[in-house]
C-alpha cells in the first residue's frame, strides 16, 4: 500500500494525480495531515504542489488542521518559489489564529509574492487572502487599501477583477459604517 506522498508521485504539473483524494483522506483521518504537510518541503515540484494542493483543500473544510503548523507556514513554507505552492498557501495564511506579529509577517509575505509571483493565480490570491487578513487584524487595513490600489492597476484581468471585487465589498463596508 503506497503512503500518502507515494500517491502524490509521478505525470506532470498539469494534473492534480491523486491530491484530491488525498485531501479527502486527511478530512476523514487527520492524522494524515503532518506526513501531507511534509510533502509542500519535498524535493520533488510534482509531490510540493500535490501536496499544498491537499493540504488547502483539507483546510478548507476543517481550518484546525492547519494551526499546529502556523509558525512552519510563516517560516518556512512562504519561502518556496513555486507558483503552485504559493497559491495553496496564500489561501491557507487567513485560515490561521494569528497573534498580531503573526499576521503582520503572514501579510508581508502575501504583500511578497503579490509583487514577486510571476503568477496571476497566486496574485489574485494574494489581494483576496490580504483582505481577510486585514478584517481579522485592523491595524492591517490601512495599509491593504494602499495595496489594494496598486492591484485595481494590475494589467491582469484576473488580478482586477479580483481587487475590484474587494473594492467594492469596502465601499459598502465603509458605506455601513456611516449609517
Amino acid at each position: 500500500m503506497q503512503n500518502d506522498l507515494q500517491r502524490l508521485e509521478g505525470g506532470d504539473l498539469r494534473s492534480k494525480g491523486e491530491a484530491d483524494q488525498v485531501a479527502q483522506d486527511i478530512v476523514d483521518n487527520p492524522a494524515r495531515f503532518a506526513s501531507v504537510f511534509e510533502g509542500i518541503f519535498s524535493p520533488d515540484e510534482l509531490i510540493r504542489m500535490r501536496a499544498a494542493d491537499a493540504i488547502e483543500k483539507a483546510s478548507a473544510i476543517n481550518p484546525e488542521l492547519l494551526q499546529p503548523y502556523a509558525e512552519r507556514l510563516l517560516s518556512d513554507a512562504v519561502l518556496i518559489q513555486q507558483q503552485e505552492v504559493e497559491w495553496h498557501v496564500a489561501q491557507m495564511l487567513p485560515r490561521l489564529k494569528l497573534d498580531e506579529a503573526q499576521a503582520k509577517k503572514a501579510f508581508e509575505s502575501l504583500r511578497r509574492y503579490f509583487r514577486t509571483s510571476g503568477s496571476r493565480i497566486t496574485q489574485a490570491f494574494c489581494v483576496s487572502s490580504g483582505y481577510a487578513l486585514a478584517q481579522a487584524h485592523p491595524a492591517l487595513m490601512h495599509e491593504f487599501r494602499g495595496w489594494l490600489m496598486v492591484a485595481l492597476q494590475s494589467p491582469s484581468p484576473a488580478v482586477k477583477a479580483r481587487a475590484h471585487a474587494v473594492a467594492e465589498e469596502l465601499r459598502e463596508l465603509d458605506q455601513r459604517r456611516k449609517i
